[in-house]
């Protein structure tokens, strides 16, 4: 009986230091962003249609996206991919994702993130083609890019355009922003197209960056939105 309890003792050990192993090699980080703007409401909106929420998450290589209002008014979308990263003189990443979106819109999708990052200079290009379910003729391709610049260490500025061509219509429109960064936090604002092509919105936005542990890469930049 002694000897099977000191196996048994042996066993459980080796699968908890091993557990404790693996876990302690699980990296996590989470960009919760809330972005705020004065839309004109219109007979039975809510104060929930003026914020758009997004959560990019990333568990050691694999990304997981879910956000509302992002894509179109009343529209979900549930995203996973990979990240692929290297760094030579600068920082590169790139994250292929598949999706579902859920809502006014409802259909699958495909976008393509690709970051560019050096100490003072950051750009960011993003590809999104998107299908109804049961009928592919009535999707949308979306391009989204932009260049941010750091003045200080905690001051950013920049500029951006975007292009859309969908099924009900289409557009090109550049807008500007900047940003203020201090430990986790990014508070941003910038002047662009949303929604409307005939308007442009002051918008306001707020990310909140959390990492299990504590590491020090670059910050991921400004996400966009249409």
């Amino acid at each position: 009986m002694t000897k099977v309890s000191l196996h048994g003792n042996f066993f459980l050990v080796a699968f908890l230091t091993s557990s404790l192993e693996s876990a302690s090699q699980i990296k996590i980080t989470a960009n919760p962003e809330i972005i705020a703007y004065n839309r004109i409401h219109s007979k039975g909106s809510s104060l929930v249609d003026n914020f758009i929420s997004v959560l990019p998450m990333t568990v050691n290589r694999y990304y997981v996206e879910v956000r509302y209002n992002y894509d179109f008014h009343g529209t979900s979308g549930v995203y996973v991919g990979k990240v692929f990263s290297w760094q030579r003189k600068v920082r590169h990443s790139i994250i292929p994702q598949v999706g579902i979106l859920n809502g006014d819109f409802m259909g699958d999708s495909f976008q393509f993130y690709y970051r560019v990052a050096s100490k003072r200079l950051e750009l960011n290009f993003q590809n999104q083609y998107s299908t109804r379910f049961r009928d592919y003729k009535t999707g949308f391709y979306y391009n989204w890019s932009s260049i941010e610049v750091s003045l200080t260490h905690h001051i950013s500025v920049g500029g951006s355009t975007q292009f859309y061509c969908g099924y009900d219509n289409g557009y090109n429109d550049n807008g500007v922003f900047a940003m203020y960064k201090k430990l986790n936090f990014n508070f941003f604002l910038f002047d662009f197209n949303a929604y409307d092509p005939k308007n442009h919105y002051l918008l306001t936005g707020l990310v909140f960056t959390l990492r299990l542990p504590k590491s020090t890469h670059l910050k991921s930049g400004l996400n966009r939105t249409h």
